[in-house]
């Protein structure tokens, strides 16, 4: 598990390219739901920030591309995988890291399946928004296989390039930027030895990136505001991109459910736990889907570890099996068709099959924020299925016993219980606790504490000085009345907000042990 350093040392000449391979023209497997695809690239400027990376560019310019439910519309061209001249670039400095050499591909003429401009689908009214950040050094459209289906599915999907990272960003003036200014602050970090601090500035102007996407929901053209839900918002990435949806969950609760596809947690070339990102080092309320290359897990890897410890809340640690970094891109489903020799296709996406690698991301990622986003479960994500083989799920640690200390910490009384014939036999004076009524009783909790923390925000709006003039007296009633609301108003939300949490606690903790040890045991309360 990487963070995608590598990628941008091949970039600049620093891995060996793979030898000469046969030419070919690879396409893309087709989204399964019943929704037509549409797509629109938007360009986005951040006026509020100049460039980080360039210090003449006084503004942070994106693009960005919307994919989303579409009506049906033949007439509309098949969007482009890349522009010409992002294509163009990414065939010369990228392409060759990935063990396909220059001129293979026709990465401009390669079509996606989304028609390019078509009509928004409003039928649905207003839907999930899920945003997508690639690896660092990787373009947007590295994660069209994943995005396209969960567009087919119902959901409004927004695919970053994260500026001077993208190997390759074309801008409606056809000006094309590439990732010189990242590369040059690598090059300089690892001779100064300075790369955590890099590492930890570029993901700090990733999240903003993904921050101020979000705060731009609103306006995006074509009708799309309309029907897209600021009330649900999920991310994902791969490595980097990974990364970046962990940390953005952390800084941003706006960002109400995310997955991680093999990205570490820490600012380090070489994973040891040292430098934790604060998402590592305090964890998580929200949900995170973590899924790694084989051999690369939370028993395994560090920040993921810290990240398993500190996070009290629904967690996942999955493994697709003989998958490494890039099985997590399109590129598990594009290598395969391009004339690479075998010991290329397994140092870069692993033995895994593709198609049942692509099957299985499609289905879990789905299953994921199908249930978080939409509150539909079909219970993929309870532990191994047998439709997909190829997904392991990493053990939990070993099950604590909750008794009287763990009681005692949320003040709510937690007892013993045997499964009996399906269902949880509380001891006697206890009320049984089964598996779907405890996950509604979370979502319910959590929509709770969600309304605390919008009235938090109000209650913080109170306790700002009140303009009641440049006197003695007007001056004296500011203070008083700004005291009251953020002492009386907030110390009580404070106090509620910990009683929820609490109790949601107290049901996670019962869940937790209901399902690991075989349902022989679980939770109930008094």
């Amino acid at each position: 598990m990487r963070v995608a350093l590598v990628f941008l040392l091949a970039a600049v000449g620093l891995v060996p390219a793979a030898p000469a391979v046969a030419d070919g023209q690879p396409s893309l497997p087709a989204p399964s739901g019943r929704h037509a695809v549409g797509t629109v690239s938007v360009h986005l400027v951040d006026r509020s920030r100049p460039d980080p990376w360039v210090a003449s560019m006084p503004h942070r310019e994106l693009m960005v591309s919307v994919w989303y439910p579409a009506l049906p519309s033949a007439d509309r061209p098949r969007a482009r995988y890349m522009s010409p001249g992002a294509a163009e670039r990414f065939d010369a400095v990228r392409a060759p890291g990935l063990g396909i050499p220059s001129g293979t591909v026709d990465w401009a003429g390669m079509r996606t399946h989304a028609r390019d401009g078509a009509p928004v689908d409003r039928r649905g009214g207003r839907r999930p928004v899920v945003l997508y950040s690639p690896g660092a050094g990787d373009p947007r459209t590295w994660g069209t296989v994943l995005v396209e289906e969960l567009a087919s599915r119902g959901y409004v999907v927004v695919t970053i390039d994260h500026t001077y990272d993208s190997p390759a960003v074309s801008f409606p003036d056809g000006s094309v930027t590439g990732n010189e200014p990242l590369l040059r602050a690598f090059a300089q970090a690892e001779e100064e030895g300075t790369i955590p601090a890099l590492l930890e500035k570029l993901l700090r102007v990733r999240v903003a990136d993904a921050r101020f996407v979000i705060d731009r929901l609103g306006t995006l053209p074509g009708g799309l505001a309309d029907v897209v839900d600021p009330r649900r918002v999920g991310m994902f990435g791969q490595s980097a991109g990974g990364i970046t949806a962990a940390q953005g969950m952390y800084e941003d609760r706006r960002i109400r459910a995310g997955i991680d596809l093999d990205g570490t947690l820490e600012y380090s070339r070489v994973p040891d736990g040292t430098t934790l990102m604060p998402v590592a080092r305090h964890g998580l309320r929200q949900p995170l889907l973590l899924m790694g290359r084989e051999g690369s897990d939370h028993t395994t890897e560090p920040s993921w570890g810290a990240f398993w410890a500190n996070t009290h809340g629904w967690k996942r640690d999955l493994t697709l099996r003989g998958s490494r970094h890039q099985s997590y891109t399109d590129l598990v489903a594009l290598l395969p068709q391009v004339g690479v020799g075998q010991e290329v296709i397994e140092s870069t996406i692993g033995t895994v099959d593709p198609a049942r690698a692509v099957a299985a991301l499609r289905a879990y990622v789905t299953s994921f924020f199908d249930r978080w986003l939409r509150g539909r479960d079909n219970h993929l994500l309870d532990g191994p299925s047998a439709h997909y083989p190829e997904v392991a799920f990493v053990p939990r640690p070993p099950v604590q016993d909750f008794s009287e200390p763990s009681a005692a910490r949320i003040r709510v009384p937690i007892t013993k219980c045997s499964a009996r014939g399906g269902q949880m036999v509380a001891e006697p004076g206890g009320f049984a606790l089964d598996g779907t009524s405890g996950r509604d009783l979370i979502s319910a909790l959590e929509a709770q504490l969600d309304r605390v923390e919008d009235w938090s925000a109000r209650v913080a709006e109170l306790a700002r000085p009140l303009p009641l003039g440049a006197n003695p007296v007007g001056e004296a009633m500011s203070a008083r009345f700004s005291g009251w609301a953020g002492e009386s108003f907030a110390a009580a939300l404070a106090g509620y907000r910990v009683a929820l949490q609490g109790a949601r606690d107290a049901v996670r903790d019962s869940l937790e042990l209901y399902s690991s040890v075989d349902q022989e045991r679980a939770g109930a309360f008094r």
